[in-house]
């Protein structure tokens, strides 16, 4: 194991035989590939790890939840589940109101735009 370890690193072949290092990169090589497989299947090893809460609970006083200023308990809205159906980042980059902005055009779309261009038009109207 150490030797395969240290032949990942750049052990140059006249650190051992030839047919040594051959075997040795191999080795390294399917343990690579063990391990990337493992983690791709991404299996949680408690199921109450992977908890998801409603997207209402979140979007709750105009996305408070989401807000980093917020320090409400959340963890109350939230329930353990098997499978995650859409996935929201609680790490972006960029302004907070542009994550709710996106998150509410993801989720209400359709009112969304009409509220936007009602009020876009309101505006224009009264300039």
């Amino acid at each position: 194991m150490a030797g395969s370890i240290a032949t990942s690193f750049g052990r140059t072949s006249s650190d051992s035989s030839s047919s040594d290092s051959v075997e040795e990169r191999q080795t390294v090589e399917v343990q690579e590939k063990a391990v990337a497989t493992y983690v791709a299947r991404m299996e949680v090893l408690t199921p109450d790890v992977v908890r998801v809460t409603r997207a209402y609970n979140a979007f709750r006083g105009c996305g408070k939840a989401l807000r980093p200023q917020n320090h409400e308990d959340l963890h109350k809205d939230s329930f353990v589940r098997e499978r995650i159906s859409s996935f929201w980042s609680h790490s972006w980059h960029g302004p907070c109101w542009r994550k709710i902005l996106s998150l509410f055009m993801r989720y209400n779309g359709l009112a969304a735009v009409l509220i936007g261009c009602s009020s876009a038009s309101e505006c224009a109207w009264h300039e």
